[in-house]
């Protein structure tokens, strides 16, 4: 029971790192999947492409970080 204890203890806040982390590329990157284009015959490929509406919110917030 000690050792189930210990990997929760240690697992726990790494996943909620992740998920974190995670969130933060999804805010900045559109990530969808190609079905046309395969990898290995049957992966569908990830295909990113920039927010620049994210670009344009913190441009606007780093504006008025300098003043």
């Amino acid at each position: 029971m000690r050792d189930l204890r210990r990997k929760l203890k240690g697992g726990i806040p790494y996943l909620l790192y992740c998920i974190a982390e995670f969130w933060k590329i999804k805010k900045v990157v559109l990530v969808s999947l190609d079905w046309e284009r395969k990898l290995l015959g049957f992966l569908p490929r990830p295909t990113y492409k920039h927010r620049r509406s994210y670009q344009t919110v913190t441009a606007k917030y780093d504006r008025i970080a300098m003043r």
